[in-house]
């Protein structure tokens, strides 16, 4: 009875294609994949597809439980609308008659003539403990914060963003040294078993939704290039905590005044804090400096080893590399 659970997905990034195909994986074959339109990216303004469309339309539903996922040219149907308040939307999802919907990482507020659709509710993956971090970047917030530990929630969606009702939740501990990406795939399969494991539970009425403690809510924003700037009276800490977070997208980076005056951005990749005390005693003030052939930063109660950067209009690159090419232009 379940398997033949009629479901429409919602998603967009690479976290929705996991969790679609932990769904198929588990025979949940949606009827219909909602993602976002083809954008043009890039200097020759390429028209992509984004990447659930791709990963939807190379899907197709496994024949027995425990066989693994197939992949073909018979791939899941596919919708990309400007909007969800297109009339012919409604329609399209209408007519599939469906049981439930399923939401991660859409991106989009779904209206509530979409919602009403649906008789089981909307289901939505949101990697946070809700109601902490409502938004669009909890897992760089978690990180930017120094939180001890993080999760995932399955929400009964309502009209408003990440508010509905809580119906499954896990946590996990944090050990102040994940990256962005180790910790957005960590809870990307974390929610997508977890997501695999209440849809049926919902459906059978063996779960309770329990409303969210509205006033311990905490909203977290869209990031931008901005956030990423390391500034002089960042300590460590916060430094390490903005590269972990930032440094691939949007991006965290030093201004650097060059030999020319001409001021130019370092993005930093990755670094690790450096714990010789006799480095940060002897060297005063910021920014960065020269240590046993290591590129470091120093900051105001500390020091970070750089051990990837990114000059402006150059490749990635080591911090030695960057020493041997740059030494006398800035440090």
């Amino acid at each position: 009875m379940l398997l033949n659970t009629k479901l429409v997905f919602f998603g967009g990034n690479q976290l929705s294609v996991t969790v679609l195909k932990n769904l198929v994986e588990a025979g949940f074959k949606p009827s219909l994949v909602i993602t976002s339109p083809d954008e043009p990216i890039g200097k020759k303004k390429t028209l992509t597809s984004p990447p659930l469309k791709i990963a939807a339309q190379n899907l197709k539903s496994r024949r027995k439980v425990g066989t693994p996922i197939a992949e073909g040219a018979s791939g899941l149907t596919t919708l990309q609308p400007k909007s969800l308040k297109d009339g012919e939307v409604k329609e399209k999802i209408k007519s599939i008659k469906p049981d439930i919907g399923i939401v991660a990482a859409y991106g989009k507020i779904i209206p509530k003539e979409i919602l009403d659709i649906f008789p089981k509710g909307v289901l939505n993956l949101h990697p946070s403990l809700l109601p902490k971090y409502r938004g669009p970047s909890p897992i760089q917030t978690a990180i930017l914060n120094n939180d001890f530990d993080t999760g995932v929630s399955i929400i009964l969606l309502d009209e408003q963003m990440d508010h509905g009702q809580i119906l499954a939740q896990e946590k996990i501990k944090l050990t102040g040294q994940e990256y962005f990406s180790e910790l957005y795939e960590k809870l990307t399969e974390l929610g997508g078993k977890l997501l695999v494991k209440t849809i049926p539970l919902w459906l059978e009425k063996k779960i309770s939704p329990k409303e969210q403690d509205h006033a311990k809510a905490s909203i977290c924003g869209k990031l931008n290039w901005s956030d990423g700037k390391i500034k002089a009276q960042d300590t460590a800490e916060k430094a390490y905590a903005k590269i972990r977070a930032l440094g691939v997208e949007p991006g965290c980076y030093l201004e650097l005044r060059m030999g020319n005056n001409e001021l130019r951005i370092l993005k930093i990749i990755k670094a690790r804090p450096l714990l010789n005390s006799q480095f940060i005693i002897h060297n005063s003030g910021t920014g960065l400096r020269e240590e046993n052939k290591e590129l470091v930063l120093k900051c105001r109660n500390g020091a970070l080893l750089l051990e990837l950067v990114q000059p402006e209009g150059k490749k990635i690159m080591s911090g030695k590399e960057f020493l041997n090419g740059y030494r006398n232009k800035i440090i």
